[in-house]
């Protein structure tokens, strides 16, 4: 059966592609790049972050979770579900 990702991970996927085109998911590779790209917004982000900033918290947390979620489901995502969701 395959993984449907949680609403949350979807909106963090709409915000990371809120200023680029979103291309459906094909393969696990692509799903890859994405988790790649979560990381190094994670990096970068606790280097950003200031202490006592709460939202930036919140936000590197969601990211962290997001990219828990996807890696620890990669072999049975469902890619048509991640892209059906991205589309609207």
């Amino acid at each position: 059966m395959s993984y449907q990702v949680s609403d949350k991970t979807i909106t963090v996927l709409k915000e990371l592609y809120k200023d680029a085109e979103f291309k459906p998911l094909k393969d696990k590779k692509q799903v890859y790049e994405i988790i790649y790209t979560l990381a190094f917004m994670a990096g970068t982000g606790s280097l950003a972050k200031k202490e006592g900033d709460d939202k930036a918290q919140d936000v590197l947390n969601a990211i962290n979770e997001v990219g828990e979620e996807i890696n620890s489901h990669i072999n049975d995502l469902d890619l048509d579900y991640i892209n059906s969701k991205m589309m609207k």
